[in-house]
């Protein structure tokens, strides 16, 4: 693939449900420092960038980025998807993993995975195969063709402004879009993983406290494991309704 792969996390302090979530502690350091460490543990990622709003509240993440070590590009506050090309365009990336930045549990054996397949295939954007088993959230890969086609294409498409990745999920014919199976090792039914309320985080803390993990280290797999054992953890959060990528901020 041509040019560096770099996975860009989207992080801002903006939640409307759980304000500042990107910073609150889990195990004694930041959601934002959990993504990042499991982040810099992928064997085929390049480089790791976070992608944030100019708004003034977003000066913690960008604080955050320079302590961490990590590169920070700043963009308009409603537009990710101008993040992402701005960010693409410092880090010079010839191929893209948007992380989210509610995803603390992120796998980096799938995301090198699904970087495997794209790379294999010489794809735009890669999908789990309908009925395909795969607990995870938070990451998906896609060419640099496949950003520069929505930043020409689509940029005024509010689910590609907001949610970038997902207008191929709505709209799959513009890029060669590679199918896979399910990722053994996470072949588990789905489960509510991302932090996007109290309960979403109270239910990550609880995860770190049964598994007794260091911070950053409590394996996606051991947390599905986890859920399948102690079903009172899953109840935590089980009410909490996701956001379907064609809910957007506009």
């Amino acid at each position: 693939m041509p040019g560096p792969t770099v996975a860009v996390i989207q992080a801002r302090m903006g939640s409307t449900r759980l304000p500042g979530k990107v910073l609150m502690p889990v195990a004694g350091q930041p959601v934002l420092w959990h993504i990042l460490h499991r982040a810099r543990q992928c064997r085929r990622v390049d480089r790791v960038m976070v992608a944030t709003s100019d708004d003034r509240a977003d000066d913690a993440v960008e604080a955050f980025c320079r302590d961490a070590g990590v590169a920070c590009v700043r963009g308009p506050l409603l537009d990710v998807l101008e993040r992402y090309r701005m960010a693409a365009q410092a880090g010079g990336a010839g191929t893209l993993v948007r992380i989210t930045g509610d995803a603390p549990l992120i796998d980096p054996g799938l995301i090198d995975w699904l970087l495997e397949a794209l790379a294999r295939e010489g794809g735009d954007f890669v999908r789990m195969k309908e009925g395909a088993r795969c607990a995870h959230e938070g990451a998906d890969a896609f060419s640099r063709r496949a950003l520069d086609w929505l930043t020409t294409h689509a940029a005024d498409d509010p689910v590609a402004r907001e949610h970038v990745t997902s207008w191929f999920k709505l709209n799959p014919a513009p890029v060669r879009t590679v199918w896979v199976d399910e990722y053994p090792p996470l072949a588990f039914p789905p489960a509510r993983l991302s932090i996007d309320t109290p309960e979403d985080l109270q239910f990550l803390r609880a995860v770190y406290d049964r598994l007794g993990a260091a911070a950053g280290e409590a394996s996606l797999r051991d947390v599905l494991l986890l859920l399948d054992t102690a079903p009172g953890l899953r109840a935590i959060n089980a009410h909490v309704r996701q956001k379907p990528a064609t809910e957007t901020q506009g």
